[in-house]
């Protein structure tokens, strides 16, 4: 597994041992952030369920200002600490060992209230996008949306196409906070659900 694109591209990543965590393709990465159109660059990015963080470091390579890594596994943390110190992006990279559902794990880095994420990455477990967990992990996109994402932003939500259809995420709109629209991209067993947040007027 290596860094896709930007500053460290070529840059191999160590991975958890086991098939508990399974890194996103380099060329599933590299078109993700493609669409993403450079949004990221210069701005903060929250990245959720980080696993050793192919996801949240291919942001940093790219330019990011800050990514806050979000991850509860053991061995992925290990994996996760280990390629934040091989980077050298201590200085730009947050890693949080908590529930990346949990609200508190989306809190502003500066202390702050409201949205302050230009880019928010969901990679769930496949089984946390069926069964019990399912309604969990999609409500809290939505309030992800709503609270955290910035106007203009885009929350990515991965996982697998028979899992993911377009309009899984109860998009809505409280208290007049603009809209999403959602994209769907399928790559071979991959799904990329795409949620952009309106621009504000």
């Amino acid at each position: 597994m290596k860094i896709a694109t930007g500053e460290f591209r070529g840059r191999p990543l160590a991975a958890p041992p086991g098939k508990a965590t399974r890194p996103m393709l380099g060329r599933v990465r590299e078109s993700m952030f493609a669409t993403f159109g450079g949004i990221e660059e210069d701005l903060p990015v929250l990245d959720l369920f980080s696993g050793s963080g192919s996801m949240g470091l291919e942001a940093v390579s790219r330019g990011a200002s800050f990514v806050r890594c979000v991850e509860r596994g053991r061995p992925a943390l290990e994996a996760l600490r280990a390629n934040v110190r091989t980077l050298g992006v201590e200085d730009r990279v947050e890693v949080l060992a908590a529930d990346a559902l949990a609200p508190a794990s989306w809190a502003a880095p500066d202390g702050g209230s409201g949205p302050w994420a230009a880019v928010v990455l969901m990679d769930p477990p496949y089984p946390d996008l069926r069964g019990a967990g399912r309604r969990r992990v999609l409500e809290a996109a939505a309030n992800l949306i709503d609270e955290v994402l910035l106007p203009g932003g885009c929350l990515l939500l991965h996982g697998h196409p028979r899992d993911l259809e377009a309009g899984a995420v109860p998009l809505r709109s409280p208290g007049g906070t603009p809209l999403a629209h959602c994209d769907r991209r399928v790559l071979g067993n991959t799904a990329l659900l795409y949620h952009w947040k309106a621009s504000e007027a």
